[in-house]
């Protein structure tokens, strides 16, 4: 309201100027009684009802324009480039990060019906629809096949190396000498959907998890849960997994289908290292026959005791299992 009456002010005080100016040059050869002034004044009422009327019945506003198509009404220019900002906010809130568009977003200043600006939660929502956007972020790649999209470029390199540990388990005991990946890695910035973008946890679950195969295996003659276990180089209860609903007293029919579900890991991972631990050393056990028990009695003349030792290995491991192992020192505790 009080833009509006500031306008008005403004237009009344140059109409007033015009009007001095007007008095000046012409009013002193009119007289007041002449139709003239009463015609003038008349019409000088009638222009400023008439703007009184148009301000108080409209509202400035602003169009928001993206990609030259209107799209609706906001109360201003600066409330228009709110709403972009707040809608893309929350698309990145989930992340941390602000997402961006590439769409061009433009304001058109006007006046309209006060009325007109009662329905601008639409405008909100009809952006929310049409504006694009897009999350800065990183992808991992692994032997050239894009694997997750991370929000930085540290979250990838602490995605790599918190998976590392999780195998090699680095301790005071255990000295992890070298480690490396068996696969090629590459990192590389990207631009993507805010949903495709996924948090280090997320990522370091699926890396875990594996990659997931299917394929379907069609029941032969005599077939059993084992024996396509065996067949498919897998245990039982992992074929089994694979087929919910089923347990080894399940029958098997001639040409069912059997889902096969191997998992096998994302990265590899190799690692060198020096391993210090206590080992239970267990006691001799000696038996001597006593002719004087009965058939069945025994007797226990001198309980034994385990004893323990420490023992320092070189090992090389894949994924944390060992591919080869050597003593290196090993001392009675």
């Amino acid at each position: 309201m009080q833009a509006v009456l500031s306008r008005l002010y403004l237009w009344t005080k140059g109409i007033l100027s015009m009007l001095k100016l007007w008095k000046s040059r012409h009013l002193h050869t009119i007289s007041w009684k002449s139709p003239k002034f009463y015609i003038g004044a008349l019409a000088f009422f009638l222009v400023i009802g008439s703007v009184i009327v148009y301000f108080s019945g409209t509202a400035s506003a602003a169009y928001i324009i993206v990609n030259g198509q209107k799209i609706g009404l906001v109360a201003s220019v600066h409330k228009g480039q709110d709403i972009v900002g707040d809608i893309l906010t929350k698309r990145g809130q989930p992340i941390g990060k602000v997402a961006k568009t590439h769409d061009l977003v433009e304001y058109e200043t006007v006046r309209v019906k006060t009325v007109e600006l009662l329905d601008s939660m639409s405008t909100a929502n009809e952006l929310q629809k049409v504006l694009t956007s897009y999350i800065d972020g990183y992808a991992l790649e692994i032997a050239g096949t894009q694997v997750a999209i991370l929000p930085t470029q540290d979250d990838v390199q602490s995605l790599l190396k918190t998976y590392q540990d999780f195998y090699t388990k680095p301790s005071d005991n255990n000295q992890v000498i070298s480690v490396e990946f068996s696969e090629s890695i590459n990192m590389k910035p990207v631009e993507a959907q805010p949903d495709q973008v996924i948090l280090l946890d997320q990522a370091l679950k699926e890396l875990k998890d594996g990659k997931k195969t299917i394929t379907e295996y069609t029941a032969q003659k005599d077939d059993s849960w084992w024996l396509i276990a065996r067949k498919n180089d897998m245990k039982t209860k992992e074929v089994l997994a694979g087929n919910p609903g089923m347990t080894e007293d399940s029958k098997i029919q001639l040409g069912q289908k059997i889902k096969i579900v191997t998992v096998s890991p994302y990265l590899t991972v190799m690692s060198k290292g020096i391993l210090t631990k206590t080992e239970t050393v267990a006691y001799d056990v000696v038996t001597t026959t006593d002719t004087g028990l009965a058939i069945g009695e025994t007797v226990v003349k001198e309980q034994g005791r385990d004893g323990t030792k420490v023992v320092t290995y070189s090992y090389l491991q894949k994924n944390g299992q060992d591919i080869s192992k050597q003593v290196i020192e090993e001392k009675i505790a």
